[in-house]
């Protein structure tokens, strides 16, 4: 009786310690600090179904400095793919570009792929006309707010707020049809590693449709290193039920 209870109770604490370990910002910021490893091309990121099981790994790439149609912009990207363990029965590829204006933070074009199984490559590109708060897709404008984001634009966003000073923010996205609106609060943290002092912020932001449809929300939770340009240690997303969690676990 004693080794059937044994099992299932080793099996628990298990578990619960993975997904600590797969959220504690503390453990994150100690492999960085004792691995010592600059900010050199991209950050990577493991996603963990449920905070527990791993699904895929992402990359998101540091900003580059380009010319986009003769405007100095920034270059983001980022993809991410499912492990190879899943690939007999199932792929996913995911690649995301967004080209930034560098004077207003605002995207000006935003590509996107998606790859599945069986059904090809979903491709989107989106062209933003940021002064007459027009969008293009597919040679369709729909009208935007001011200063719409797409989600590595608003990621970058997000990393340049001086969060001792912004603690309530809201940003506007789109890159399909509707009007979104990502809005959010932040709670500042400071936590000892190795007996060093570390800064992070703790963003918490719902995001839901303008025209406040109830059927389209999703919530995210981010922790930034401070201390590090506001480094993304972990994103979390809950969405359609499902939740993902994306962490930090090496910089190349």
């Amino acid at each position: 009786m004693k080794k059937t209870l044994i099992i299932p109770a080793a099996l628990v604490i298990f578990i619960f310690l993975l997904i600590r370990h797969n959220n504690d910002p503390g453990v994150i910021i100690g492999d960085l600090i004792k691995n010592n490893k600059p900010v050199k091309g991209k950050l990577v990121y493991t996603a963990n179904f449920l905070n527990l099981i791993p699904l895929g790994e992402a990359e998101l790439f540091l900003p580059q400095a380009e010319l986009y149609q003769g405007l100095r912009v920034w270059h983001l990207a980022a993809q991410a793919n499912t492990l190879k363990i899943f690939s007999g029965f199932f792929k996913a590829r995911a690649i995301l570009d967004s080209y930034v204006d560098e004077k207003s933070s605002n995207p000006v074009f935003f590509k996107q792929i998606i790859a599945l199984t069986g059904k090809g490559e979903l491709k989107k590109e989106v062209f933003y006309d940021q002064q007459k708060e027009v969008m293009t897709i597919n040679a369709i404008e729909r009208k935007i707010l001011t200063d719409t984001q797409d989600p590595l634009s608003a990621i970058f966003n997000l990393r340049k707020m001086d969060f001792s000073e912004v603690k309530n923010f809201e940003i506007s996205l789109n890159t399909n049809q509707k009007n979104y609106v990502l809005k959010g609060r932040v709670n500042l943290r400071r936590i000892n590693i190795n007996n060093q002092r570390c800064n992070i912020a703790v963003v918490h932001a719902d995001i839901s449709r303008r025209d406040k449809n109830p059927y389209h929300k999703s919530e995210v939770t981010m922790v930034l290193w401070q201390d590090r340009d506001n480094l993304p240690l972990t994103i979390k997303v809950f969405a359609s039920g499902a939740l993902v969690n994306a962490r930090l676990t090496d910089i190349r």
